[in-house]
C-alpha cells in the first residue's frame, strides 16, 4: 500500500519524507514522500491510488504528528481519526498518488491532514 492519508488533530509540521521498513527485507527502507498538508480536507475516495479496498487504521490520539505519520507509513508497507473521536485516522490505499489536487473533500472533523505516497 504505497499511499496514505493521515487525519490528525494536532498543529505540527511533519517531515517531507518518511521511511518504512520490513524486518528481513534487504531492499528497504522504503521512502514515502509528503504530498499534501492542509486543514479541514481529506483525500477523495476517487483517486489514482484507489486500486483495491482501502484500509483504515486508528492510532492513539496522544501521539505527536510525526510519530503517527511514521506508524501509518509503516503499517501501509506491512500490509502492501478525526477531531471528534480523539484518534489519528490512517487511511491506506494500494496505489500511489502524488497529485495533491485529490485532497479536496471538505471534512470539518479533519483538524489537520497529511498525505504521503511512495
Amino acid at each position: 500500500m504505497p499511499q496514505t492519508s493521515l487525519r490528525p488533530r494536532q498543529n505540527n509540521q511533519c517531515l517531507p519524507r518518511l521511511y518504512a521498513t520490513i524486518p528481513g527485507n534487504p531492499y528497504g527502507p522504503f521512502p514515502y514522500y509528503k504530498v499534501f498538508h492542509g486543514t479541514n480536507t481529506t483525500l477523495n475516495f476517487v483517486n489514482p491510488g484507489n486500486k483495491n479496498p482501502r484500509v483504515i487504521l486508528n492510532l492513539d490520539g496522544s501521539l505527536q504528528i510525526c510519530a503517527a505519520a511514521q506508524q501509518c507509513v509503516q503499517a501501509a508497507k506491512k500490509q502492501g481519526g478525526g477531531i471528534s473521536t480523539g484518534v489519528w485516522e490512517c487511511v491506506m490505499y494500494y496505489g500511489a498518488n502524488r497529485d495533491k489536487a485529490y485532497w479536496d473533500v471538505v471534512d470539518g472533523d479533519v483538524g489537520e491532514g497529511y498525505g504521503y505516497s511512495a
